[in-house]
């Protein structure tokens, strides 16, 4: 699996604006958010932080990507349903 990002892989820059504004993050987008810097989640974890997980996720992507960030779906079981999510820079391959 390859590695997660954590606000610390982040440039200096980005974390202390990334500080600032995590602040201002709503309740369920935070708490996924804070999720996904401890390392990949599958949707059934989200699904119970947040009914409208996917909702929640492209606001979470929203935040991101001006910063050069983002949630990707890195892995799903289509006979199980799950699906694995992680913090991913843009325009990088892990």
């Amino acid at each position: 699996m390859p590695d997660q990002l954590t606000l610390f892989d982040l440039p200096y820059e980005c974390q202390r604006d990334c500080a600032a504004e995590i602040e201002r993050l709503t309740g369920q987008v935070r708490a996924i958010f804070d999720r996904l810097l401890d390392g990949p989640v599958d949707n059934d974890t989200l699904s119970r932080m947040a009914r409208k997980y996917t909702s929640r996720i492209s606001n979470l992507r929203d935040w991101l990507r001006p910063k050069g960030f983002g949630v990707e779906c890195f892995a799903s079981d289509r006979a199980s349903g799950v699906c694995w999510y992680r913090l991913v820079r843009i325009g990088e391959s892990p």
